[in-house]
C-alpha cells in the first residue's frame, strides 16, 4: 500500500518540478538548478558573494532567470528517497526563506540561520493504515502508457519518411520499430473535446452531448459520464492511474472550480488548468500550482511523469498512465532548444492541397468556393508544428528509459496517438481540423507490448471509441453496468500475435465495414468556442490566415454526418451528407486524398441505399452502432 504524501513532500514535488529533477538532466530551456542525487545544488547556478545579501553563512547560489527575479540555493538535505531543496526568492538583493506552502518569510535572518546550521528534518508522513492483507507478488494485469498529441496528423506522423517526415527518432526507432501501426485508426469527430470524451469513454458525440470545446458543462459528460470512464473502470480493477497534462477544453481557469476539482477514477491527477506552452498552471492533486514562466510546457509533463514513476507509482499494482501535452497545437510553439532547428522543414504535396478549381468546384456548399491558401505559411506553420513535437519524442524516450530502468517493459503497453488530425490547405481549408476529410479523421496509432509483433502493421479498422475498451480487456477491467453501454469494440484481439481474433472470453472479434463520423462546425462560429453557438446556424468558419489572401476568405462548412466505408459494395469510400444538403462520395481507392466528388455519378439505387444505411446509425447507441 501506499503511504499518503505529506504536504512537505507535496511541496517538495512542486519545488523539485521547478528545479528540473529528472533523469537526463532536463531543465526549462537552458536555465534553472538541478539537485543532484547527492543533493549538491549544480548547472547553471552560480555562486554569488554579494556582502549586500544579508547571511552571515556560506554564498548563496544564485539560479538565473527563474520566475519573476531570481532563487538561490544554499542547502539541501536528504530525506528518505526524496532530495529537499531549500530555495529562496531574491528581492533587492535579499534572500527571503521560502516555508513549506511557498510563501516567503518575513524575516531574512532565516536565511542566516539556516545557512549556519543545518535545516532540520521535515516530520515524517503519517503512518498509512495497515493494509488488510500483505503486498502479494507483482500483477500480471499489464501496465498501459498513453501518449495523446494535440492536432497530430498522419503527414505530421514524425515516423514515417515515404508518407510524412520521420522526425521523431525514439518513436521511431523504439516504438514504431518495436510494435504494430494501425493504418486505419479513424477517429469519430476530429476535435479535441469530442474525441478525447470518446476515447475515454467509448462513445460517440452525439451520445456524450460533446459536441464542440465549449460543453463541458452543458455536456452530457460532465458530471455524469465522466464518472464511468476507462480509469474508473481500470481504478476499479486495481489499477493506479495517473492523468498528466490537457483534460477537455473547459477545465481551464487559474481560480474557482477547476483549481481543486478531481474526476473520478484517477488516483493522481495533473490536469493542466491553462494550456499556454509556458508557465502552466496545473491542478497538482487538488492543489492549483503555477509553474515559471520559462517552464515549457511538454516538459513540465516530462518531470510530473518521470517523478511520479519513481515516487509515487505502487510497484505491487499495475498503472494506467495517460500523458496528453497541448503540442503541436496551434500557436505551434516549440521549446526554446529545439526552435530553428527544422528550417526549411516543407509540408510533403499531396494531391488535395490547393486543389485544381474544377476540382474544388465539385464540392459541395461552400467548400467548393474556397480560394487557394498560401504555400509559404502553410509550410512555415508545418515547419513549427513538427519543432514542437521534438519535446514530446524526448519525453517519450526518458518514459521508455525510466520503464525499462524498472524492469516493466516486458509487462507495458506503450499506446502513441492524437485526438485529432489537422489540415493545412488540403482541399483549400487554412489551418484547422474538424473536417471529414482522410487528413482530419485518419491519424496515427502505434502500439508496443507483449505480444505485439515488431514493426508490424495492421490494417483492420478501429476507432477511437474503441481505445478505452481495449485497454479494459487489456487489464481485465469491467465497464459499469449501470451506465449506457459503450458504442466501441475492443480490438486487443488484434495485438496478440496468435492469429486467435477473439476476446477474452472466448468472443470472436468481427471486423467493422464500415464508421460513422458527425460533425457539429456551427456550434464554434470563428472558433469562439461556444460564443457563437448555435446549433441552427448553418455553417462556421475555419481561423483565417492574417497576412495572406485567406484573411477574409469564407471557408464555411456546415455540419455533417458520414460513412468510412470498407464492404463489398464500396471497399474503400467515403460518403457524406451535410445539413446544407450537400453530399460527396469518394472512391478513396482511386483517389485516397478525396479530391473528386463523384456523388453526382452514382446510380440512384446506390445514393439511396447510402442514406438509408447513414440515417439507420446516425443516431446509434450502444451495440447498434457500427
Amino acid at each position: 500500500m501506499r503511504a499518503a504524501t505529506s504536504p512537505i513532500l507535496q511541496a517538495y514535488l512542486i519545488v523539485a518540478m521547478f528545479l528540473g529533477v529528472v533523469k537526463g538532466g532536463h531543465k526549462w530551456g537552458n536555465q534553472g538548478v538541478q539537485i543532484d542525487e547527492s543533493c549538491n545544488c549544480s548547472s547553471n547556478a552560480t555562486w554569488h558573494t554579494d556582502s549586500t545579501i544579508k547571511t552571515a553563512g556560506p554564498p548563496l547560489k544564485i539560479i538565473p532567470g527563474v520566475g519573476s527575479s531570481h532563487d538561490c540555493c544554499s542547502a539541501c538535505t536528504k530525506y528518505g528517497s526524496f532530495c529537499l531543496a531549500w530555495v529562496w526568492q531574491v528581492s533587492s538583493l535579499q534572500c527571503h526563506l521560502k516555508n513549506d506552502s511557498g510563501t516567503v518569510a518575513s524575516e531574512a535572518g532565516h536565511i542566516s540561520a539556516l545557512c549556519n546550521t543545518p535545516p532540520s528534518p521535515p516530520p515524517a508522513p503519517p503512518t498509512p493504515p495497515p493494509p488488510t492483507s500483505p503486498p502479494g507478488p507483482p500483477t500480471k494485469q499489464p501496465n498501459i502508457v498513453f501518449v495523446l498529441t494535440d492536432d497530430q496528423d498522419a503527414l505530421l506522423n514524425g515516423y514515417d519518411p515515404e508518407h510524412g517526415v520521420a522526425h521523431m527518432d525514439q518513436l521511431n526507432t523504439r516504438v514504431r520499430a518495436n510494435g504494430a501501426l494501425f493504418t486505419r485508426y479513424y477517429l469519430a469527430y476530429p476535435l479535441c473535446s469530442p474525441s478525447r470524451s470518446a476515447i475515454l469513454s467509448g462513445r460517440y458525440p452525439h451520445n456524450t452531448g460533446f459536441a464542440t470545446n465549449a460543453e463541458l458543462n452543458s455536456s452530457l459528460w460532465h458530471p455524469m459520464q465522466e464518472a464511468s470512464t476507462v480509469n474508473v473502470w481500470l481504478q476499479s480493477a486495481g489499477y493506479q492511474t495517473a492523468l498528466v497534462g490537457k483534460y477537455m477544453n473547459g477545465y481551464h481557469g487559474g481560480n474557482g472550480k477547476w483549481a481543486t476539482y478531481l474526476p473520478a477514477g484517477w488516483t493522481d491527477w495533473y490536469g493542466f488548468q491553462t494550456v499556454d506552452f509556458f508557465g502552466t498552471q496545473v491542478n497538482m492533486n487538488g492543489t492549483s500550482t503555477k509553474f515559471p514562466a520559462d517552464a515549457y510546457q511538454t516538459d513540465i509533463i516530462a518531470n510530473i511523469s518521470l517523478h511520479w514513476l519513481r515516487y509515487n507509482r505502487d510497484r505491487t499494482r499495475p498503472f494506467f498512465l495517460m500523458l496528453t501535452p497541448h503540442a503541436p497545437h496551434e500557436p505551434y510553439t516549440p521549446a526554446p532548444r529545439h526552435a530553428g532547428t527544422l528550417q526549411g522543414l516543407a509540408q510533403r504535396f499531396d494531391p488535395a492541397f490547393n486543389m485544381a478549381t474544377e476540382l474544388q468546384q465539385l464540392l459541395p456548399g461552400r467548400l467548393g468556393a474556397l480560394p487557394e491558401v498560401n504555400n509559404a505559411s502553410m509550410n512555415n506553420i508545418f515547419e513549427k508544428r513538427a519543432e514542437s513535437l521534438l519535446a514530446v519524442d524526448e519525453m517519450i524516450g526518458n518514459l521508455l528509459d525510466e520503464i525499462e530502468a524498472q524492469n516493466v517493459m516486458n509487462n507495458t503497453f506503450f499506446f502513441f496517438s492524437c485526438d485529432n488530425g489537422y489540415h493545412l490547405g488540403q482541399h483549400r481549408l487554412p489551418p484547422g481540423k474538424r473536417e471529414i476529410f482522410q487528413h482530419d479523421i485518419n491519424v496515427p496509432l502505434i502500439v508496443m507490448g507483449p505480444g505485439i509483433s515488431p514493426m508490424s502493421t495492421i490494417s483492420q479498422i478501429v476507432m477511437n471509441i474503441d481505445m478505452g475498451l481495449t485497454w479494459a480487456e487489456l487489464g481485465t477491467a469491467v465497464p459499469d453496468a449501470a451506465a449506457p453501454r459503450p458504442d466501441g469494440r475492443s480490438f486487443a484481439a488484434l495485438l496478440r500475435n496468435d492469429g486467435v481474433l477473439q476476446d477474452t472470453s472466448g468472443v470472436p472479434w468481427v471486423a467493422r465495414n464500415y464508421t460513422l463520423h458527425e460533425g457539429y462546425q456551427s456550434c464554434e462560429a470563428g472558433h469562439g468556442e461556444g460564443s457563437a453557438c448555435s446549433h441552427v446556424a448553418d455553417a462556421f468558419s475555419e481561423a483565417p490566415l492574417a497576412s495572406t489572401s485567406q484573411a477574409n476568405a469564407s471557408s464555411d462548412v456546415p455540419d455533417y454526418s458520414g460513412l468510412r466505408l470498407a464492404m463489398d459494395a464500396y471497399p474503400d469510400a467515403m460518403y457524406v451528407e451535410y445539413r446544407d444538403g450537400g453530399k460527396a462520395f469518394f472512391n478513396s481507392t482511386a483517389d485516397p486524398w478525396q479530391t473528386r466528388n463523384l456523388y453526382s455519378l452514382l446510380a440512384d439505387e446506390a445514393k439511396t441505399e447510402l442514406h438509408t444505411m447513414l440515417q439507420a446509425v446516425v443516431n446509434c447507441s450502444g451495440s447498434a452502432c457500427p
